[in-house]
């Protein structure tokens, strides 16, 4: 919403204002504890359900590794507002598959 007001029916410029930041800060806090916590459940079951390994299972991560350890690391990274770097911490077997993604040999260092 912050960086595309109109598309949900508010004026261009809306999230510049107070009022906006704070439907913004809403809005976001919300998420994390609504939306978040479901999507990062149904992430630690896939692996759990794959052996703890990579999302479609087996020792190489794939294109879908690939896609989803960057948006799931911004969510920790501290710039997007209202979203605590601590997010992932309650979710051990997210924290771990990131960890074992980026330690992988090909990706280390990324």
């Amino acid at each position: 919403m912050s960086m595309a007001p109109t598309k949900f029916g508010y004026p261009d410029g809306f999230s510049k204002t107070e009022e906006g930041q704070a439907k913004i800060k809403e809005l976001r806090e919300k998420w994390v504890a609504d939306e978040l916590p479901t999507f990062l459940k149904m992430l630690s079951d896939r692996l759990e359900a794959t052996g703890n390994t990579f999302l479609v299972g087996g020792d190489k991560p794939t294109i879908a590794d690939c896609y989803a350890i960057p948006v799931i690391r911004g969510w920790t990274r501290g710039h997007l507002d209202h979203v605590p770097t601590t997010c992932l911490d309650e979710y051990p077997k997210v924290v771990e598959y990131i960890k074992r993604f980026c330690g992988h040999e090909k990706i280390k260092g990324r």
